[in-house]
């Protein structure tokens, strides 16, 4: 059986303010902060999703892209009267992630990567040039 009992907070304790400050500078370290080597692109990318800045649905929206959670392409080969669904309507391709974001040819798409550089230079006041596409960061995850 289970039962709940409230606990008192570490309000008001010394040091509580200091360690709060101390662990939101750690957070927004990379995990190879302080090592010889680099994360590998997708522990940088994971760790930046984790920003105050970013909102609950991008960072879901990148977990479900670095777990292969979305249906697309071999999802769909095993499903009886749903294999149509593993190609692109509009090229013929064998859909994935990194197809329909960076190679698909559907309306939108090319305006959507236009305008993140410049929403990124916006908030930042720093240059944004993405070059890895999706399947490479699935490539890294495996």
């Amino acid at each position: 059986m289970s039962s709940l009992k409230w606990v008192k907070g570490p309000s008001g304790i010394p040091g509580n303010k200091g360690a709060d400050i101390l662990a939101g500078i750690g957070a927004e370290k990379s995990v190879a902060a302080g090592k010889n080597e680099e994360a590998p692109p997708w522990q940088l990318l994971w760790c930046a999703t984790c920003h105050k800045d970013f909102l609950r649905s991008i960072h879901f929206f990148m977990w479900m892209l670095i777990h292969g959670g979305y249906k697309v392409g071999k999802y769909w080969d095993n499903i009886p009267g749903h294999q149509e669904k593993a190609f692109c309507p509009l090229c013929e391709e064998y859909e994935s992630v990194d197809h329909i974001l960076t190679q698909c040819n559907m309306p939108g798409r090319e305006q959507i990567w236009d305008l993140g550089p410049k929403l990124w230079q916006l908030k930042t006041g720093k240059d944004l040039r993405p070059t890895m596409g999706m399947g490479e960061l699935g490539h890294a995850v495996r």
